[in-house]
Formats: C-alpha cells, sequence, structure tokens
C-alpha cells in the first residue's frame, strides 16, 4: 500500500489496492454523468471487479450489480459495442435484450423439439406451449404471449385447422 506523508500522520486510501478509481466510482454513482459515460465506465470496471481477489471489490461489484442490474445484463449479453451503435437507447437495448434470450441456444433447442416444420398448430396450442418454455428459461415477456411470436424461430403462415385458426411453420430461421 502507497503512503503519502501528511505531516500529522499517515494516509492509506482505500482505493489504493482496488480495480477501480475513486474518480471512476463517483463519475458512476453520480446522476449528473450522461449515461453513456456511465455505461462505458461499468463497462471498464466490469472485467476488473469480475478477475479481483480482493474482498472489497466484490463487495462494490455485487452492489453496482444491484443498482444497475439493466445495464450489467445489458453489458453481459449483448455487450458495449452493441449498447453504443443502438446510441444508448434503454428501449432499444430492453429489445436486444429480449432478442438475445429468445434466440439462446436452449431456448431455440425446445422450440423446435415441439414444433416441426411444415405443420400446423391451433393458436391457443402455441400460446401454450411458448409460454410453458420461456418460462421454464425465466423469460418474461412483459405481455400476453402471442403466436406470432414464433417469428423469432419459423416464417409463419397464418391457415385454418380443423375450423380454427391456427399456423403453419413454413422454415426454420435459426440452424
Amino acid at each position: 500500500m502507497q503512503q503519502r506523508h501528511s505531516k500529522a500522520f499517515y494516509i492509506y486510501s482505500e482505493y489504493e489496492n482496488c480495480a477501480y478509481s475513486e474518480q471512476e466510482l463517483k463519475a458512476i454513482r453520480d446522476n449528473n454523468t450522461l449515461k453513456a459515460k456511465r455505461i462505458q465506465l461499468l463497462s471498464e470496471i466490469l472485467p476488473k471487479l469480475t478477475k479481483s481477489v480482493h474482498s472489497e471489490d466484490l463487495q462494490l461489484l455485487e452492489e453496482l450489480k444491484k443498482e444497475f442490474a439493466f445495464y450489467f445484463e445489458a453489458l453481459t449479453l449483448i455487450g458495449y459495442r452493441r449498447i453504443r451503435q443502438l446510441q444508448f437507447l434503454d428501449s432499444d437495448i430492453e429489445k436486444e435484450i429480449f432478442k438475445k434470450k429468445l434466440t439462446a441456444e436452449k431456448v431455440v433447442k425446445d422450440v423446435y423439439s415441439v414444433f416441426k416444420e411444415g405443420e400446423k398448430y391451433t393458436t391457443a396450442f402455441m400460446n401454450t406451449e411458448l409460454e410453458k418454455i420461456f418460462k421454464k428459461h425465466n423469460i418474461c415477456m412483459g405481455r400476453r404471449i402471442k403466436a406470432k411470436d414464433m417469428e423469432y424461430y419459423f416464417e409463419i403462415k397464418e391457415c385454418r385447422t380443423s375450423d380454427e385458426r391456427g399456423w403453419k411453420m413454413v422454415r426454420k430461421l435459426i440452424n
């Protein structure tokens, strides 16, 4: 630990051995800091904190994850470059996170195990099965699940199945 002499006593900085500086932490927590700058600082500090072995760093990481949960999820799932491309707009970032979750390998595998290419399904069946899959993978839609949500996985075409409205899975969109 580095020491600075102060005529009366030695001062030890609590940030001396940390993976972040006092200025960075203040800028992240300052409400006047632009959102873009705050996200950039978080993206720079996150890798440092996760690699650190200091208990202060790990404690700060947990605090920041709670305080900035949305941005940590965004940085983890889509990365800083994509957030910057989306011009730091929360609504666009949220849509991109949602799309990333929906197209995760495990989710796609479950969808393709239930729904087959070329088959027809009723709207009610599609809604209930998609709801089960999304619930299994902790994907919250924030709205009611619709058969149109299948458009993330299949090219679909509206059709009739024994007097009920239904959908035909024309072809897979994700391989």
